[in-house]
């Protein structure tokens, strides 16, 4: 299982776009009131465990959307815990439908995606995670940047052999 910890920085929010996991939060809260806890679980379900938001992405995300009036928060009652059930609100019901073009297509695609075996999508991560660090974590001499260049071009032929 992917998390949001393992992934590039700048790609944090994988398959939704920018502005995404708010909008597919919002439109999970809209289904039925969940608890911060069952919205990341419902993320990872929706992605078919290729993806799983960290709770420090989700709880601050939901933290807007309760100042911005989008959705609410209360208590669970007879729960000492602090936890809190989320609940969409009129304003927030009328962003989903502003977006629903958008939600729509961030759905279809992360359903696409969810389509890919987790190892083939686990091995391109990791694929792009190692060519950054080697490209940022040093100048590459040519003889280096020739022979990372003979490794990608290899990658590619034997995967368009497939």
């Amino acid at each position: 299982m992917m998390s949001e910890s393992t992934l590039p920085a700048g790609n944090k929010q994988r398959g939704f776009g920018h502005g995404g996991l708010r909008l597919v939060l919002l439109s999970l809260i809209n289904e039925q009131s969940r608890h911060g806890y069952d919205l990341i679980k419902a993320v990872e379900e929706l992605t078919s465990g290729h993806y799983r938001p960290s709770a420090g992405m989700v709880y601050p995300l939901l933290n807007q959307l309760v100042e911005q009036g989008l959705i609410s928060a209360e208590a669970t009652a007879g729960e000492e815990s602090k936890k809190q059930v989320y609940a969409i609100q009129p304003a927030g019901q009328k962003v989903l439908a502003d977006e629903a073009a958008r939600v729509e297509h961030i759905f279809a695609r992360v359903r696409q995606r969810a389509k890919q075996p987790i190892q083939v999508t686990r091995a391109i991560e990791n694929f792009k995670l190692a060519v950054r660090l080697k490209l940022g974590n040093e100048v590459l001499t040519t003889a280096q940047a020739n022979q990372l260049t003979e490794i990608l071009d290899n990658a590619v032929r034997q995967i368009e052999q497939l």
